[in-house]
């Protein structure tokens, strides 16, 4: 059997400063085991029920394969209430459906636990802490680290997994450098997805419908994997496909506007596009949202 042994973050000068949690679910190579959390710092405390800690841990067995491969730093997840310990088990599940992709592109778990805390029964999941938060916009990263991650989230998918909410605080960098998604609290399984691989970045925005599956398409319009459909001209958002030259985009002008001007501004808001567009492929801040004098 497993033993979590959780510190009493509360209680002073107590005979017993540690709750023990037994083992709901872990690694079935882990066998008799005692795991001692120490340097446990609250990382976020959602509401009253869940709270996420930081912490490093120790470990006792007689299983030196199951000791070196729980690493020094987990991240630990505590929730109190049926409710939320039910849900805390669903995501444990989830891990275990997602298993291949453990300590490569998701981290690892080591397993769900039980036992009394200080606010009562609560249940414990805890996985591999896989390196530091997201520093940057997500549609700002590398080219090579928003593939990976589509990788990842494709991968899911066709393991019926669907995440439920890409962000960027639901991604952390790895010591590698490369995306690792965490959190499955609001994922869901038997996904049948019906988007068709791979996924092709730098082509216009394809419809959502069309596309097959509405998490990657918006996950994909989140990461800025896609050139946009329209462009901004003269008050009017005008499809990138007649806009291909300044002379075309004018044609889009309101007909009141003379034609001399209607091709000024259409050099000018052509230019702005294109820098954007130069800024976007080297990963730089950039935004589209320019109207050059807009229409009066």
């Amino acid at each position: 059997m497993a033993i979590l042994r959780f510190p009493d973050l509360y209680a002073e000068n107590t005979p017993f400063p540690f709750f023990e949690l037994s083992s709901v679910q872990v690694p079935d190579n882990y066998g008799d085991i005692e795991l001692t959390l120490t340097n446990v710092t609250a990382v976020r405390k959602e509401q009253q029920v869940k709270q996420v800690y930081r912490a490093t841990v120790d470990v006792k067995s007689g299983s030196p394969e199951a000791t070196e491969q729980i690493p020094s730093g987990v991240i630990c997840k505590v929730v109190y209430g049926r409710r939320s310990r039910d849900a805390l088990a669903v995501e444990a599940h989830i891990y275990e459906i997602l298993r291949d992709l453990q300590g490569r592109s998701i981290p690892c778990c080591l397993g769900l636990y039980k036992g009394e805390m200080e606010d009562g029964l609560a249940a414990c999941l805890l996985l591999e802490d896989c390196g530091r938060e997201l520093e940057r916009k997500l549609r700002y990263t590398d080219w090579r680290f928003r593939r990976q991650l589509f990788d990842t989230l494709e991968e899911m998918h066709r393991k019926g997994i669907k995440h439920g909410d890409i962000v960027e605080n639901n991604i952390v960098v790895n010591h590698e450098g490369s995306p690792i998604v965490v959190d499955f609290s609001t994922a869901t399984t038997k996904h049948d997805c019906q988007y068709k691989p791979p996924l092709k970045f730098d082509i216009v925005e394809p419809d959502e419908v069309e596309f097959g599956c509405v998490e990657l398409h918006r996950a994909a319009v989140f990461a800025d994997v896609w050139l946009p459909q329209t462009m901004r001209y003269m008050g009017s958002n005008i499809p990138t496909r007649r806009a291909l030259t300044p002379e075309m985009l004018a044609e889009s002008a309101p007909r009141c506007v003379p034609p001399q001007r209607a091709l000024e501004e259409a050099r000018l808001s052509l230019k702005v596009f294109r820098r954007a567009l130069a800024k976007r492929a080297q990963c730089e801040p950039y935004t589209y949202e320019f109207d050059t004098m807009g229409f009066q």
